[in-house]
């Protein structure tokens, strides 16, 4: 699974995960908000799965602090042009939960739009997800478990976020809702 030359998997893991993915969804999110009818939501969108983004990436950095797991080039032996920041800090890995919070959130966006095409977007995407985590390994970067831990807190902090803060519509008349000290009912 690694690769003989580990840095060609770190650049590419990079640059897929932090400009590739992202710029596809965000082209993803404002052709379809123009092809609806609304150019501008499109960007309206892209702060919702910023805000997305965000959250994971902030989970995941106080998590690695935490955590303070020792890389796979550090446990294994000295990697030169490697040492110092960075060597306690795999678990779980920040460039696989970018990937699939982005992915995450820009589907969860489009299905809360019924934007047409979202799931190609979404198959797109987290395969492409999906081989980010798999340079993450093959750069000698992360352990598996730090690979599917990223994809897992990052797909559902991606769905949660925007789902829950923005999805919801308002209760219908006659809606029996929770409230503070007990159920409403909406008129």
């Amino acid at each position: 699974m690694l690769w003989s030359d580990p840095h060609a998997a770190d650049v590419l893991s990079s640059v897929l995960a932090n400009a590739a993915l992202p710029a596809a969804m965000l082209a993803y999110l404002v052709l379809s908000a123009s092809a609806a009818g609304n150019p501008t939501a499109g960007f309206v969108d892209a702060l919702l799965v910023a805000e997305a983004v965000a959250s994971s990436q902030l989970l995941t950095q106080i998590v690695k602090m935490a955590a303070a797991r020792q890389r796979p080039w550090a446990y294994f032996g000295p990697d030169p042009g490697r040492e110092g920041y960075g060597a306690n800090l795999s678990f779980f890995s920040a460039h696989t939960s970018f990937a699939f919070s982005t992915v995450a959130a820009t589907l969860t966006v489009a299905c809360l739009r019924a934007y047409p095409g979202a799931w190609i977007a979404g198959v797109a995407g987290f395969a492409a997800a999906a081989f980010v985590g798999y340079l993450r390994m093959a750069a000698n970067a992360h352990y598996f478990t730090d690979v599917a831990a990223g994809a897992a807190v990052g797909g559902l902090v991606g769905f949660a976020v925007p789902y829950l803060f923005h999805g919801r519509t308002a209760p219908e008349p006659g809606s029996v809702v929770l409230a503070p000290g007990g159920l409403a009912v909406i008129w």
